[in-house]
């Protein structure tokens, strides 16, 4: 990580806005946003985790590499295999790095599997 995020970051939407904030702080966060462009445009992280609801896995994972933000992507990165091609031709466009991930537990140890 550069030298220029050297700040943890949390980007949130949910109704449980207000207590998700106030233990996302407690827990050490320096950050917490409302909307993940502002978080991406303000922070200008070199890569994100996104583990958020498929619903927007697509739009936070295109934002972010049309800024050339590398994304590490919980599977289930899209509805369908135009989407899933809509990421490649992103990725081919844009050269940002793009992994689709799994967590998933193996001798009591969690464990991200790149796919």
């Amino acid at each position: 990580m550069s030298d220029k995020n050297d700040k943890i970051s949390a980007a949130i939407k949910t109704s449980a806005r207000r207590a998700m904030s106030d233990g996302i702080r407690r827990a050490g966060f320096t950050a917490v946003y409302d909307d993940y462009r502002k978080c991406i445009d303000e922070i200008k992280p070199d890569a994100i985790v996104i583990a958020t609801g498929w619903d927007m896995h697509l739009p936070v994972t295109k934002y972010a590499m049309e800024k050339g933000v590398a994304v590490a992507l919980e599977v289930g990165g899209a509805y369908s295999i135009e989407s899933l091609w809509e990421l490649v031709r992103l990725y081919e466009r844009t050269k940002t790095p793009i992994m689709m991930m799994e967590i998933f537990a193996t001798a009591g140890r969690n464990c991200s599997l790149s796919i």
